[in-house]
């Protein structure tokens, strides 16, 4: 049985959906439980909560995604540079907004 294209570039993106909310999750769970242990019982401040720190986590991913952009070695068009540069900061407040639903 042959399997077509889009099937496959449909079951790659669900994929890659999971694997990218799963990470999320998981970046959350360890910047709270670092935050714990190295910033609120040391300095005797409030814990975070897992939306708490998939937002600082979803903010610190997008500061490093622009940075990385200018050290990058490979050659993007100008267009997609352009994307990259306004999809960034959409998708980073979208996730933010959805995250905060839950706080």
């Amino acid at each position: 049985m042959k399997t077509n294209k889009n099937t496959t570039t449909i079951k790659e993106s669900l994929i890659g959906l999971l694997v990218a909310i799963i990470s999320t999750i998981l970046g959350g769970i360890a910047i709270m439980l670092m935050w714990r242990w190295f910033i609120a019982t040391p300095f005797n401040i409030m814990e975070i909560t897992i939306p708490q720190a998939i937002g600082i986590d979803t903010l610190l991913s997008m500061i490093n995604a622009k940075l990385s952009d200018y050290n990058s070695k490979e050659q993007l068009d100008n267009i997609t540079k352009c994307y990259i540069m306004i999809a960034t900061p959409l998708f980073s407040l979208l996730i933010g907004y959805i995250v905060h639903l839950f706080m």
